[in-house]
């Protein structure tokens, strides 16, 4: 049968004569073109006719290459090219030049294009593209150089300085490694593909020219590791695409400087661990996809600095457990897929930190006892939309299984083999619209009284039937009664006694007990869970067996955990199942501890006074211990000073300013539950020597015992030695040292025993020295000494009597003058006087005073120290007149006491002395 004619009708100008070629494969470009049928050679005339003849149909001023399809001129198309020679009269106006799938091995025979801007070279066999060939498009926007044979040497460079080219595809070649001068000039990229080739090797920084580059494909080839700093300078990038290579290393910084970036696919790889060294500073990160890696272990932290991700995608690894607040700085996290894993343990507190996250996919696990413990493991996504849980060999969920999924809306849990549900499980879900179950072995009994009714109040169809009690064997929970459900028999193991909670120290031998009933006569398993991993054999004894004294069917299992060591420290939990369910006991903490251990002990040492002493003790234990000081047997003057510091986070103690009576022995306690051990350390202060009083000159007597002192002070006590002129002093019969050699005594000194005498002072802490000169003296020159000396004291004493004698003649006249005015001045001191009568120029004829010895009435002994009667002083007036002439008859006067050496002037001569000089 002969095919129906067809026609291209467009909406948009092309060339006339495409219109009546309808068999040749078009690539039109920038037309909306319709293939048409045409059901007879007459309409087929008639459409031709009016096509041709269309106001729109674009008639070109130069006709089109030989062997290429046009459109609109500029856009020019050349497939099947013969004997692969370039077409000659390809217009200066081309735009858009399509070469693909020709058989072209080089660029060279090219002519210029000035306005070319789109170049499509693809399914060719070019092997080498130099940056001349690319001259000749200086106006170049997108070059696809995809399905070649593209290779590029180490030094060559593809693109001419500053080339305009913003989208370069060098998909499927058989490019081997990239250097940094490879694409330098292309410094104005975009997007860049090279995705499908040979690349086992990235050069440090191959592309830090590119700073506008947003878009990198380098998937599907051969890389293995990528360095720290890689991909520096690519500060604008927002899209990575690693998938489908052979990545297991990547170095700490791998992405650094990618602070725009926004998308990294790093899927189907073999990368075995997810932490923060490879993903430092990515603050823009948003998607991040590993699925289909190796990845065994969340390093703490690893997302520190990805705080932006929305969507992270780790499925198809081998995770087998999720630890404690892993995502903490996911705070806007929104879609985690943690599918297809082997995790069979996530912490309580695994997704505390993912207050944003709206869907939670962990479909294919083996989280079982994740969702039957009452832990509550969701409880903290008050935002959550989405859960998947299907196919996770779950058997029931309890009250806490899904507390704080207030906003759930679809929950998924089909393939799992769910036998019961507590009474409160989905009662905080209150808003959701899709439940798919498709469990037919439930446990009906009472306890499940809620079910139907609340499936039905939420409009949800699960396919949900009984397996148990027999009665109700596949009968579908949703049409049943709640009365029709009995309450007797329910077959699930009851727990009654677990382990409890044990505190020991390491070495030690550990019991943990288990035990439980049921009514059906059937053998129970007792699986121990440490930190919610199952015990390995080797770990302890596992001991079950059955209780024959129990009216009950009881069992129960012990755990034998012998010399334990701090691995077996953790949380204990007995799980207890039969054919029909599970049950959980609480978890048990069991608490291992350590004595003490000094890991730094102690050390004797020695410091200056005012310097700072390092007192250094630490001590690793279980828990860790606490550190304290003490002084033995003297005040501890650093603390009670407050010259005791520690550094934060050392081990180290520092007495500052170090005092003499900081010396002594102190005792480093490291403590902790387990108990207590100590160490000494002896402070030894240094005080460099001083002298306790200054070193003076000495003078002695020819013949007397010549005493020098050297009072030493100083920590530890200084030792003394004595020299006289550069020559140590050697103990003899003259000579000789006491008070610890702080005195040096010379007996019987003579002339030779002048000299300038030193005592130096040494001890650890430093050395000092002191000097004393020593004067013996002859007899003679102290005699005259001796005599000088006596006749300055007597002149002294002659000069105190004449002035005694002058104040009492003034004190007679005073009182002589105040008999006559009644007024005598207070402050005159009295003494007793016996004088003869007083001549004044003025007589007082008035005076009542005889002139022998009256006054002796008026007043006091002036030894006793008495004054003047007070009546007598009331009326004190100043003393006027003058006195002519006084005639002393007799003077008692008590002397004043003289300070005086008897070595040199005896009490004898000093009385001699008076009269002489009178």
């Amino acid at each position: 049968m002969a095919s129906t004619p067809h026609v291209f009708v467009c909406r948009t100008p092309v060339r006339r004569w495409l219109l009546a070629h309808f068999a040749l494969t078009l690539v039109l470009i920038g037309a909306e073109c319709a293939v048409a049928p045409i059901r007879d050679a007459s309409a087929e005339a008639a459409l031709l006719e009016r096509l041709l003849s269309d106001d729109d149909a674009y008639i070109p001023p130069v006709p089109c290459p030989r062997q290429c399809v046009c459109v609109r001129d500029s856009h020019v198309q050349c497939s099947g090219l013969v004997d692969n020679m370039l077409p000659e009269d390809l217009s200066n106006e081309t735009d858009d030049l399509r070469l693909d799938g020709n058989a072209l091995t080089k660029m060279s025979e090219f002519f210029p294009l000035p306005k070319l801007k789109t170049l499509t070279m693809s399914h060719n066999r070019l092997k080498r593209i130099f940056k001349n060939d690319l001259e000749m498009f200086p106006s170049l926007y997108a070059a696809d150089f995809s399905f070649n044979q593209v290779k590029i040497p180490h030094s060559s460079a593809m693109c001419p300085e500053n080339y305009s080219l913003r989208r370069l595809n060098l998909n499927s070649n058989k490019i081997k490694t990239l250097h940094k001068n490879n694409l330098e000039g292309c410094s104005n990229l975009l997007h860049l593909t090279i995705a499908h080739n040979n690349i086992s090797q990235l050069e440090k920084g191959f592309l830090n020219s590119m700073t506008q580059l947003e878009y990198l494909d380098l998937s599907n080839n051969n890389l293995v590791n990528i360095d720290g700093l890689t991909f520096g300078g690519l500060k604008s990038l927002k899209q990575l695409i690693l998938k489908d290579n052979r990545l297991q290393n990547l170095s700490d910084g791998a992405f650094y400087e990618l602070v725009s970036l926004e998308n990294l696919q790093l899927f189907k790889n073999h990368i075995p661990i997810l932490k923060r060294g490879w993903m430092y500073l990515l603050p823009s990160l948003k998607h991040l996809n590993l699925s289909t890696n190796s990845i065994s272990h969340i390093q703490k932290d690893a997302f520190e600095d990805s705080k932006e991700l929305t969507n992270l995608d780790l499925s198809s690894n081998v995770l087998t457990s999720i630890g404690p607040r892993v995502f903490n700085h996911l705070s806007k996290l929104k879609r985690l897929d943690l599918s297809s894993n082997d995790m069979s343990d996530v912490d309580p507190t695994a997704f505390d930190d993912l207050p944003s996250l709206e869907s939670l996919i962990l479909k294919h696990n083996l989280l079982a006892h994740v969702v039957e413990d009452p832990s509550g493991t969701f409880s903290k996504l008050s935002s959550l939309l989405m859960l998947d849980l299907s196919s996770n060999d779950i058997t029931s969920f309890t009250n806490k299984s899904f507390e704080g999924l207030t906003r759930l809306t679809h929950l998924y849990l089909n393939d799992n083999p769910i036998k019961t549900m507590g009474e409160k499980a989905l009662s905080t879900v209150k808003l959701l619209r899709t439940l798919d179950m498709n469990s037919h072995h439930l446990l009906c009994y009472c306890n499940l009284d809620w079910l139907p009714s609340y499936l039905v109040r939420y409009s949800l169809t699960p396919d949900l039937k009984c397996e148990h009690p027999r009665s109700l064997n596949g009968s579908k929970i949703r049409q049943l009664a709640a009365e029709s459900l009995p309450c007797v028999g329910y077959p699930i193991p009851t727990i009654i006694e677990g382990p409890a909670p044990l505190e020991s120290k390491t070495g030690d031998n550990v019991t943990l007990a288990c035990r439980a009933s049921s009514p059906v006569m059937e053998l129970m398993t007792f699986i121990w869970k440490k930190n919610n991993i199952a015990i390995a054999t080797h770990k302890g004894e596992l001991d079950s067996s059955t209780d024959s004294a129990a009216t009950d069917w009881q069992q129960h299992s012990i755990i034998h955990l012998g010399n334990i060591g701090f691995d077996n420290a953790g949380f204990y939990q007995c799980i207890v199942s039969n054919s029909f369910g599970t049950n959980f006991s609480a978890k048990s903490k069991l608490d291992v501890y350590s004595m003490p251990v000094f890991s730094k002990v102690p050390k004797n040492l020695t410091a200056n006074t005012g310097t700072s002493a390092k007192l250094e003790c630490e001590a690793h234990g279980e828990p860790k211990p606490n550190i304290s000081w003490i002084k033995e047997r003297s005040p501890f003057l650093a603390a009670a000073e407050r010259r005791m510091h520690v550094m934060p986070d050392s081990s180290s103690f520092f007495i500052l300013t170090v005092k003499p009576g900081d010396s002594g022995k102190y005792m480093c306690y490291a403590e902790n539950k387990a108990g207590k051990v100590y160490a000494e350390v002896y402070l030894e202060v240094l005080d460099p020597p001083r002298f306790a009083k200054p070193i003076e000159n000495k003078d002695v007597m020819l013949g007397e015992t010549a005493v020098i002192e050297c009072m030493a002070e100083g920590l530890p006590k200084p030792k003394l030695v004595w020299t006289r002129d550069g020559q140590q002093i050697e103990k003899d019969d003259r000579h000789f040292f006491t008070g610890e050699d702080q005195l040096l005594i010379i007996v019987n000194a003579g002339n030779t025993d002048s000299g300038l005498y030193t005592c130096e002072l040494s001890n650890s802490a430093g050395k000092l020295s002191g000097t004393s000169r020593l004067t013996v003296i002859q007899r003679d020159v102290y005699t005259n000494e001796k005599k000088t000396k006596m006749f300055l004291v007597c002149a002294a004493v002659v000069g105190v009597l004449v002035t005694s004698m002058i104040w009492v003649i003034m004190i007679y006249a005073l009182h002589k003058r105040r008999q006559n005015n009644s007024m005598v001045p207070r402050d005159l001191p009295l003494v007793t006087l016996n004088t003869a009568p007083m001549v004044s120029s003025q007589p007082d004829p008035d005076s009542s005073d005889s002139g022998h010895g009256d006054s002796t009435e008026q007043a006091r002994d002036y030894s006793s120290g008495s004054d003047i009667a007070a009546e007598e002083l009331e009326e004190e007036q100043p003393i006027y007149g003058n006195v002519a002439a006084v005639a002393p008859t007799m003077l008692t006067f008590r002397p004043y006491n003289v300070v005086r050496n008897p070595d040199y002037v005896s009490r004898e001569e000093m009385a001699a002395c008076i009269p002489r000089m009178v």
